[in-house]
């Protein structure tokens, strides 16, 4: 991707949203999908003569995110805010709270499978800008709730040599520390983690490409494809000699096009002009080590119930039957809410053995399922049907009255999931309950494919013998799911043949 001769550098810039009930200087409401500039107030919207107050359970969080990272809390003696200066729409103040040059939390680290370990440079608080929307005619609307929201902003030193796969690693471990510090929820489908990475190349000899900034990526699939894609754009050079300039441009990522759309090129540094809020007092480290005692204590319980959530997940795991990432995801990191749990004790109490029940299940959460919740958002809640109707649909395929591609296509992706019905019942009305087709239904549609595609025949018997599968698919259509695909398959060969 890069060559034998150029490593890839990667610092990356998270900004993940605090869990608190109100913003950091005001008393505005945090809450995701609310009426636009329903959450605002003059503080965050910036009206003269309205004074900010820092919000103490937002400096809470901040410190327990900093400590889940091993960083130090105020290591210069204190903590203090900064105004940063800039003009943009979505943020009224024309300037933004945060920290500059006494953070809150400094230094840290967080150690990826590999053995490789990357550096944290800050963990600082900050509030957040408003959002704008690009309208089809040309406007632009801007939402101010998210104005004032608090931030922790995580800013690693350059990860050297970044692979695209070590940033996601490290993304995916930052969310669960921050998660389980009770810090932020950092749930990247609602904007609450936005990762920033700044991607170069640099070369044994020092020379070194310019650096991307790439703004606002929400999913660790675009992280992954994002870094991959702008490295392989930056081998092409230019290549800047040792102790030069090195330009810096800002890039989106058109998740469709999977590619980066340049923003912004940046000829000189930005002057931000931070100079000290005036209107926020200085908090020497004294001040605040009660807070910072508090959060140790709330860490370590967290830390030890972690560690006894995961040793019950092991031994449950062993009797489900399920490997060690099934185990991770659906056990110790939960990340269906408990939906799998649930689906495999109401499996159980059917009469479904665990070992049979656990790997079927976690193939489906893991699959289909997620596959449907994350087209929704992410968010398990949207997952209507109960624990008892996903155990009423693996009885149906593990009793043969219904083929796994029906329950798939049917249940799993189709009305089921959120009618809340009696999954038999739904098969039912579709014609679907009963079983795998028979022989002689399966025949005679292997026959009408097999006779109505001369073309791809020839192409299969050319040496073609990809092209089968589409055969298959066609004969899986016209019997709604319920023919064998093993079965199929093996008729097609018999026609081949003949």
């Amino acid at each position: 991707m890069t060559g034998a001769a150029a490593r890839l550098v990667v610092g990356v810039e998270v900004h993940c949203q605090l869990s608190t009930r109100t913003k950091a200087f005001c008393a505005c409401p945090v809450s995701f999908g609310a009426e636009p500039n329903s959450l605002v107030c003059p503080v965050c919207l910036g009206h003269p003569g309205a004074l900010p107050a820092l919000n103490r359970g937002a400096l809470e969080a901040a410190i327990r995110g900093g400590l889940a990272l091993g960083a130090s809390v105020a290591p210069r003696g204190r903590t203090q805010w900064d105004r940063k200066n800039y003009f943009y729409p979505d943020l009224p103040k024309g300037y933004q709270i945060t920290q500059y040059a006494h953070p809150v939390c400094e230094g840290g680290e967080v150690r990826l499978s590999d053995g490789t370990v990357v550096r944290v440079r800050r963990a600082h608080l900050e509030e957040d800008t408003g959002k704008s929307s690009h309208a089809g005619d040309g406007e632009t609307l801007v939402d101010f709730n998210r104005c004032g929201t608090p931030l922790l902003e995580v800013v690693t030193e350059p990860i050297d040599p970044a692979t695209p796969e070590r940033v996601e690693e490290y993304l995916r471990l930052l969310q669960e520390r921050l998660r389980l510090a009770g810090a932020s929820e950092a749930a990247m489908e609602k904007g609450q983690m936005r990762c920033e990475p700044n991607v170069s190349l640099a070369r044994a000899d020092g020379s070194s490409t310019g650096i991307s900034e790439l703004k606002n990526l929400n999913s660790f699939a675009a992280v992954r494809e994002a870094v991959a894609h702008e490295a392989a754009r930056l081998a092409g050079g230019p290549w800047h000699p040792p102790g030069a300039a090195v330009p810096r441009a800002t890039f989106g990522w058109d998740d469709a096009g999977k590619r980066t759309v340049l923003q912004r090129t940046k000829e000189t540094a930005a002057d931000y002009r931070y100079f000290p809020e005036p209107d926020l007092p200085v908090l020497p480290a004294e001040s605040i080590a009660p807070l910072v005692a508090r959060a140790r204590e709330a860490l370590a319980r967290a830390e030890a119930a972690r560690d006894r959530a995961s040793g019950a997940a092991r031994e449950d795991a062993t009797l489900l039957g399920l490997d060690a990432a099934q185990a991770d995801a659906l056990l110790v990191r939960d990340l269906t809410g408990g939906r799998f749990r649930g689906a495999a004790a109401a499996a159980a109490a059917a009469g479904i053995p665990e070992g049979e029940a656990g790997p079927a299940l976690a193939a489906w959460f893991l699959g289909p399922l997620a596959g449907w919740v994350n087209a929704r958002g992410g968010d398990w809640n949207a997952f209507v049907p109960s624990a008892a109707e996903v155990a009423a649909a693996l009885a149906l395929q593990r009793g043969r009255r219904a083929t796994p591609q029906v329950v798939k296509e049917h249940l799993l992706l189709g009305e089921w999931p959120g009618a809340g019905g009696d999954p038999g019942a739904v098969l039912s009305a579709k014609g679907l309950l009963g079983g795998a087709a028979g022989e002689d239904a399966v025949r005679a549609a292997c026959a009408e494919v097999f006779a109505a595609n001369g073309d791809i025949v020839a192409k299969i018997r050319a040496g073609k013998t990809a092209a089968k599968a589409a055969l298959v698919g066609q004969v899986m259509k016209r019997t709604r799911g319920t023919a064998d695909p093993a079965r199929v398959g093996a008729i097609l060969d018999e026609l081949l043949r003949g």
